[in-house]
């Protein structure tokens, strides 16, 4: 809270807002909207189907999702990944986790909860950084799109996901 107070009177200072600054940062890093969706799974007909669900995607990962190419799937599980052996069993537990790369920068990581009878899937999507001459609309209209990727992304995702754990 003390930092965003300063961050709000350094930027007052300056005759702008803190969400000026997000905006700068946006337009000096790329526009990036990140969502979080629950696949809510109960019971114990829940539990198997997360794990049937993730073993399914491990197995026979998606090619595309929402139109986008797959371009690389990480598998936390993966003892010859950059985490090596497991260190013991809470360590397998914590790394049940997908990260799907898809083209443009975008990713979807895949994990259930391990407090709540569910499934999360985090969906990032961004855009290139604002380039000299993009003017205000044409800024919009990239965030607008970036915003829009991400919905699509998430709902196919999700239908994905949901068809692979009920088969």
């Amino acid at each position: 809270c003390l930092l965003l107070a300063e961050l709000a009177l350094d930027q007052k200072r300056q005759g702008k807002t803190v969400a000026d600054y997000i905006d700068a940062l946006h337009r000096q890093f790329g526009y990036f909207n990140n969502r979080i969706v629950n696949l809510v799974m109960t019971g114990i007909e829940g539990k198997q189907q997360m794990a049937r669900m993730l073993d399914r995607m491990r197995k026979a990962p998606p090619t595309s999702i929402g139109g986008l190419r797959v371009t690389g799937v990480e598998d936390l599980r993966n003892e010859q990944g950059f985490l090596g052996p497991f260190k013991g069993a809470t360590d397998f537990a914590a790394r049940n986790f997908l990260i799907f790369r898809l083209q443009d920068q975008t990713r979807i990581a895949l994990r259930p909860s391990g407090t709540e009878p569910k499934a999360k899937a985090y969906v990032e999507v961004c855009s290139a950084p604002w380039t000299p001459g993009t003017s205000a609309s044409q800024w919009q209209e990239i965030c607008r799109g970036v915003d829009e990727t991400t919905q699509r992304l998430a709902d196919d995702f999700v239908s994905t996901a949901l068809s692979l754990a009920r088969c």
